[in-house]
């Protein structure tokens, strides 16, 4: 392993980092709020006198007892949403100095860690995973960052590392399943191409990665795997399952496309040189990037995205690129000169726009969500209806949306002071799916156990057709493209418009997502996309005439 310590200017880079972790912090900080995706399950448990429980779910394969616990022991020191955000500043601030100083050390180029790190805080993950609570690979990037560079730091001779690093393994794993598969496949391949190259000395730590990825394996089988009613993302071959894996792969090309047309290549080339005899394999670089290429493609197989979803694959991707980057000898050829504009091109017109335009979109939505939130209860209270009213939720499905159902219900009770009686949810639509409710949950109150998923798990939403002063809801997560002639349509066909939200400095989503899905509606086919084209994240409330 040939490296060379990092930038050597007089700061060592300590200015800009420290500048980035302020200025980043400080935007995490702004107007922080609880909102609506996934933060129900904080208002119907701490904010009830009860933990949040453990992120287990046998009967879905679900084993990460782990994720979210940290939100119980913030809760021991404030109630506000602005204290779950501060430990998100501080996390961001240790993943920056963290990240950094492995970016650092395998190039002395200054651009070479502060332009990366940069573009990647701005990527549409990073920017997600840093504005929500509720999402496992906040932490999960901040403790696999710091098993990096405890593990480098153990292979340079500082013994004392071997615990900090073995801890921050293992708590990742326990936080996200995958994990597992990252780790064990990062120390497999470490020790066997350390023992390709001759080095035949015991590696303890290599040793106790693989065994604690084998017992994690061992303690997921039993309790969780073994006891699945189904998969997470289990799907049934079909010619709509390859065209989902189509839409998957697509999604991944343009949210991530430094992983597609780089780090994953790039393993392959790897993999190719060293075993053809053209290269000498470089222990630590080959084993992140196959660990990093052994994650992304679980992924794939399971068919399911989000564009967090490989935020973990870039801590061991980006810097291995980057070293070999420096070696002048991997990225030579027509195709790497391609990629790289490729990968450029997609940054700038894919990328960056979206990672724009979701900081404005989470910063705004909570505020939007709790006013709209505040109007719906307190123009309840005032009219004193004599039979409790029905809130709808514009165009969502009671089934696959009904985490808006659940969200909505908590917050009324939770945060704007209304009973469960003075309120029911339904919705317009059908059910998308054939599920059945498994849970008798009739007796199911605020604070019990499992009522934050009450409209999920106990009963859909009833689809009945709304009377006279019954609430609409439109809501920013709408599938419907919510323009002008839109609520105009809305008001003449149906309803009066009695609150709405406005956010001027909101940033639309111009991504290339966004320019295909206009040209796809134009030529007739990509009806599935959905036309909440522009991600806009004001709220509508309507009441029926």
């Amino acid at each position: 392993m040939n490296m060379t310590q990092g930038y050597s200017g007089s700061s060592n880079g300590a200015w800009e980092r420290w500048a980035m972790a302020i200025t980043m912090g400080l935007g995490i900080l702004v107007h922080a709020d609880f909102g609506p995706t996934d933060d129900h399950d904080i208002l119907n448990s701490i904010f009830q006198g009860r933990l949040l429980p453990l992120f287990v779910f046998p009967e879905m394969g679900r084993f990460c007892p782990m994720c979210f616990q940290e939100l119980n022991l913030i809760s021991v020191f404030t109630d506000s949403p602005v204290g779950y955000f501060l430990f998100q500043a501080a996390s961001l601030a240790v993943f920056i100095f963290s990240f950094s100083w492995l970016l650092r050390t395998v190039s002395i180029n200054y651009w070479h860690w502060l332009a990366p790190l940069s573009l990647i805080l701005l990527a549409p993950g990073f920017v997600t995973i840093w504005l929500r609570i509720e999402l496992c690979e906040r932490n999960l990037v901040v403790l696999l960052a710091l098993f990096l560079q405890s593990f480098l730091m153990f292979e340079k001779g500082r013994r004392y590392m071997l615990l900090p690093a073995l801890l921050a393994a293992i708590l990742a794993m326990y936080y996200k399943e995958p994990v597992f598969l990252l780790v064990g496949v990062f120390s497999t391949t470490y020790w066997l191409l350390q023992l390709k190259n001759g080095h035949r000395s015991w590696n303890w730590l290599s040793f106790l990665l693989i065994v604690s990825a084998l017992i994690y394996i061992f303690i997921y089988y039993h309790f969780a795997f073994s006891q699945r009613a189904y998969l997470y993302g289990q799907q049934e071959f079909s010619t709509e399952l390859l065209a989902v894996l189509a839409k998957t792969i697509g999604n991944f090309v343009l949210n991530d496309p430094l992983i597609v047309f780089i780090a994953l290549p790039l393993t392959g080339w790897r993999i190719y040189r060293v075993f053809r005899g053209r290269s000498a394999a470089e222990p630590l670089f080959d084993a992140m990037l196959i660990a990093a290429t052994a994650y992304a493609v679980l992924f794939l197989l399971l068919n399911i995205f989000s564009v967090y979803y490989w935020t973990p694959v870039y801590i061991f991707a980006v810097p291995a690129a980057i070293y070999f980057f420096g070696r002048d000898v991997e990225f030579v050829g027509i195709y790497w000169k391609v990629a790289a504009y490729s990968v450029a091109l997609l940054y700038l017109i894919s990328v960056l726009p979206t990672g724009i335009h979701l900081i404005s979109y989470y910063k705004y939505v909570p505020i939007n969500y709790n006013a709209t939130v505040n109007f719906i209860a307190n123009d309840i209270k005032q009219k004193r209806y004599a039979t409790a009213p029905a809130i709808y939720i514009q165009g969502m499905a009671p089934d696959s949306a009904s985490i808006y159902y659940d969200n909505l219900n908590v917050f009324l009770q939770a945060r704007a002071g209304l009973k469960a009686d003075q309120f029911v949810m339904h919705s317009e639509a059908q059910p998308a799916t054939r599920r059945h409710m498994q849970v008798d949950g009739s007796a199911m109150k605020l604070g019990d156990p499992g009522y934050q998923a009450f409209y999920s798990v106990t009963r859909f939403p009833e689809t009945i057709a709304p009377k006279t002063g019954d609430y609409l809801v439109v809501i920013p997560q709408t599938t419907k493209n919510v323009d002008r002639t839109y609520l105009e349509q809305l008001q003449e066909s149906c309803c009066e418009r009695v609150f709405s939200t406005s956010s001027p400095l909101a940033v639309p989503n111009y991504s290339l997502k966004t320019l295909l899905k206009l040209a796809a509606k134009r030529a007739g086919i990509g009806k599935a996309m959905g036309e909440n084209y522009y991600g806009m994240p004001d709220y509508y409330v309507f009441v029926r005439r």
